[in-house]
Protein backbone atom coordinates (compact mmCIF):
# COMPACT_ATOMS: atom_id res chain seq x y z
CA UNK A 1 0.00 0.00 0.00
CA UNK A 2 2.73 2.53 0.90
CA UNK A 3 5.07 1.52 -2.43
CA UNK A 4 1.57 2.54 -4.13
CA UNK A 5 0.70 5.31 -2.88
CA UNK A 6 4.34 6.60 -3.46
CA UNK A 7 3.83 5.67 -7.05
CA UNK A 8 0.60 7.64 -7.28
CA UNK A 9 2.45 10.79 -5.92
CA UNK A 10 5.23 10.38 -8.19
CA UNK A 11 2.74 9.77 -11.38
CA UNK A 12 0.28 12.53 -9.99
CA UNK A 13 3.75 15.14 -10.17
CA UNK A 14 4.59 13.84 -13.50
CA UNK A 15 1.05 14.43 -14.60
CA UNK A 16 0.37 17.65 -13.68
CA UNK A 17 3.42 19.36 -15.03
CA UNK A 18 2.71 17.43 -17.92
CA UNK A 19 -0.80 18.72 -18.57
CA UNK A 20 0.68 22.33 -18.68
CA UNK A 21 2.67 21.55 -22.07
CA UNK A 22 1.49 21.53 -25.47
CA UNK A 23 1.92 18.04 -25.93
CA UNK A 24 -0.97 16.29 -26.50
CA UNK A 25 -1.08 12.54 -24.61
CA UNK A 26 -3.42 9.93 -23.47
CA UNK A 27 -2.74 7.95 -20.09
CA UNK A 28 -3.43 4.61 -20.89
CA UNK A 29 -3.83 1.09 -18.45
CA UNK A 30 -3.19 1.81 -15.24
CA UNK A 31 -4.21 4.91 -13.13
CA UNK A 32 -6.27 5.74 -16.19
CA UNK A 33 -8.20 2.32 -16.21
CA UNK A 34 -8.35 2.74 -11.94
CA UNK A 35 -10.42 5.82 -12.58
CA UNK A 36 -12.36 4.82 -15.61
CA UNK A 37 -13.40 1.70 -15.02
CA UNK A 38 -12.68 -0.20 -11.98
CA UNK A 39 -15.68 0.09 -8.77
CA UNK A 40 -12.25 1.31 -6.73
CA UNK A 41 -9.31 2.92 -7.52
CA UNK A 42 -7.81 0.67 -5.35
CA UNK A 43 -8.81 -2.72 -7.01
CA UNK A 44 -6.06 -2.05 -10.55
CA UNK A 45 -2.49 -2.03 -9.16
CA UNK A 46 0.13 -1.37 -11.50
CA UNK A 47 4.00 -0.44 -11.51
CA UNK A 48 4.38 2.36 -14.47
CA UNK A 49 2.91 5.00 -16.19
CA UNK A 50 2.23 4.74 -19.84
CA UNK A 51 1.28 7.07 -22.33
CA UNK A 52 0.51 7.37 -25.93
CA UNK A 53 1.60 10.26 -27.94
CA UNK A 54 1.38 11.10 -31.54
CA UNK A 55 4.71 9.71 -33.28
CA UNK A 56 5.40 13.50 -34.30
CA UNK A 57 5.77 14.73 -30.70
CA UNK A 58 8.48 12.18 -30.26
CA UNK A 59 10.87 15.03 -29.95
CA UNK A 60 9.34 17.31 -27.83
CA UNK A 61 8.15 14.63 -25.52
CA UNK A 62 11.31 13.20 -25.28
CA UNK A 63 13.40 16.50 -24.72
CA UNK A 64 10.00 16.87 -21.68
CA UNK A 65 11.52 13.77 -19.95
CA UNK A 66 14.71 14.43 -20.29
CA UNK A 67 14.16 18.16 -18.92
CA UNK A 68 12.19 16.94 -16.08
CA UNK A 69 14.88 14.53 -15.05
CA UNK A 70 14.01 11.23 -16.79
CA UNK A 71 16.85 9.15 -18.46
CA UNK A 72 15.95 7.02 -21.68
CA UNK A 73 16.41 3.26 -21.14
CA UNK A 74 17.28 3.28 -25.19
CA UNK A 75 19.46 6.54 -24.93
CA UNK A 76 18.59 8.03 -27.93
CA UNK A 77 18.72 11.68 -28.75
CA UNK A 78 16.51 11.02 -32.32
CA UNK A 79 13.78 9.37 -33.41
CA UNK A 80 15.42 6.04 -34.22
CA UNK A 81 15.33 5.24 -38.22
CA UNK A 82 12.29 3.74 -40.07
CA UNK A 83 12.32 0.72 -41.58
CA UNK A 84 8.91 0.96 -43.66
CA UNK A 85 6.56 4.37 -44.05
CA UNK A 86 3.94 2.95 -41.50
CA UNK A 87 6.04 1.66 -38.92
CA UNK A 88 6.59 3.47 -35.46
CA UNK A 89 8.51 2.93 -32.44
CA UNK A 90 6.86 0.92 -30.13
CA UNK A 91 7.50 2.69 -27.09
CA UNK A 92 10.27 4.67 -25.38
CA UNK A 93 11.42 3.59 -21.62
CA UNK A 94 12.11 6.59 -19.71
CA UNK A 95 13.36 5.98 -15.75
CA UNK A 96 13.52 8.64 -13.16
CA UNK A 97 16.37 7.70 -10.46
CA UNK A 98 15.48 10.03 -7.73
CA UNK A 99 11.14 8.66 -7.73
CA UNK A 100 12.08 5.48 -9.38
CA UNK A 101 9.29 6.39 -11.53
CA UNK A 102 9.07 4.09 -14.79
CA UNK A 103 7.58 5.68 -17.88
CA UNK A 104 6.58 4.38 -21.06
CA UNK A 105 5.73 6.44 -23.85
CA UNK A 106 3.87 4.86 -26.87
CA UNK A 107 3.99 6.09 -30.22
CA UNK A 108 0.48 5.59 -31.90
CA UNK A 109 0.64 2.04 -31.67
CA UNK A 110 -2.36 0.29 -29.88
CA UNK A 111 -2.21 -3.04 -31.34
CA UNK A 112 1.34 -3.43 -29.89
CA UNK A 113 2.72 -4.39 -33.06
CA UNK A 114 5.49 -1.68 -34.53
CA UNK A 115 2.60 -0.20 -36.46
CA UNK A 116 0.88 2.50 -36.80
CA UNK A 117 -2.90 2.06 -36.26
CA UNK A 118 -5.38 2.69 -38.79
CA UNK A 119 -7.51 4.89 -36.79
CA UNK A 120 -5.05 7.47 -35.29
CA UNK A 121 -7.03 9.88 -35.43
CA UNK A 122 -10.07 8.51 -34.70
CA UNK A 123 -9.05 7.24 -31.57
CA UNK A 124 -7.44 10.66 -30.72
CA UNK A 125 -10.84 12.21 -31.37
CA UNK A 126 -13.00 8.92 -29.42
CA UNK A 127 -10.67 9.74 -25.98
CA UNK A 128 -12.92 10.68 -23.43
CA UNK A 129 -11.95 12.72 -19.81
CA UNK A 130 -11.02 10.85 -16.80
CA UNK A 131 -9.61 12.94 -13.63
CA UNK A 132 -6.91 11.78 -11.49
CA UNK A 133 -6.18 12.84 -8.30
CA UNK A 134 -7.78 16.22 -9.57
CA UNK A 135 -5.99 15.98 -12.72
CA UNK A 136 -7.73 16.19 -15.87
CA UNK A 137 -6.24 13.66 -18.52
CA UNK A 138 -7.72 11.94 -21.41
CA UNK A 139 -7.38 7.99 -22.08
CA UNK A 140 -9.22 5.64 -24.80
CA UNK A 141 -13.07 5.56 -25.25
CA UNK A 142 -13.84 2.06 -23.48
CA UNK A 143 -14.08 0.68 -27.43
CA UNK A 144 -10.18 1.45 -28.12
CA UNK A 145 -9.69 0.62 -24.53
CA UNK A 146 -11.19 -2.70 -24.99
CA UNK A 147 -9.05 -2.98 -28.52
CA UNK A 148 -5.89 -2.01 -27.03
CA UNK A 149 -5.76 -4.27 -24.06
CA UNK A 150 -6.90 -7.29 -25.98
CA UNK A 151 -3.69 -6.69 -28.05
CA UNK A 152 -1.86 -5.71 -25.13
CA UNK A 153 -2.69 -9.27 -23.30
CA UNK A 154 -1.70 -11.23 -26.24
CA UNK A 155 1.46 -9.13 -26.81
CA UNK A 156 2.23 -10.28 -23.48
CA UNK A 157 1.34 -14.01 -23.87
CA UNK A 158 -1.72 -13.38 -21.43
CA UNK A 159 0.63 -13.55 -18.33
CA UNK A 160 -1.36 -11.04 -15.85
CA UNK A 161 -4.54 -11.96 -14.61
CA UNK A 162 -5.12 -7.83 -14.26
CA UNK A 163 -5.16 -7.53 -18.00
CA UNK A 164 -7.94 -9.97 -17.96
CA UNK A 165 -9.23 -8.10 -14.74
CA UNK A 166 -9.12 -4.70 -17.08
CA UNK A 167 -11.76 -6.32 -20.11
CA UNK A 168 -13.66 -7.91 -17.54
CA UNK A 169 -14.58 -5.04 -15.55
CA UNK A 170 -15.22 -2.64 -18.96
CA UNK A 171 -17.24 -5.85 -20.45
CA UNK A 172 -19.37 -6.46 -17.21
CA UNK A 173 -19.93 -2.71 -16.06
CA UNK A 174 -20.21 -0.84 -19.34
CA UNK A 175 -21.10 -3.23 -22.08
CA UNK A 176 -24.47 -1.94 -23.07
CA UNK A 177 -23.14 1.15 -23.63
CA UNK A 178 -20.10 -0.02 -25.88
CA UNK A 179 -20.81 0.89 -29.39
CA UNK A 180 -19.67 -2.56 -30.97
CA UNK A 181 -19.89 -1.78 -33.94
Amino acid sequence: AIRHAILYRNIIQVLSRLVQTNIPFLVVKGPALAHAVYPSVSLRTFSDLDLVIRERDWVPMHQWMIANGFRSKENLSQPPPKFAPLTVVYEMQYWHSTTQLLVEVHYDDLLNAGLASRDVAGFWQRAIPVEIEGIPIKTLSLEDQLIHLSAHAHYHGYTRLNWFSDLAFIIRDHAASLNWD
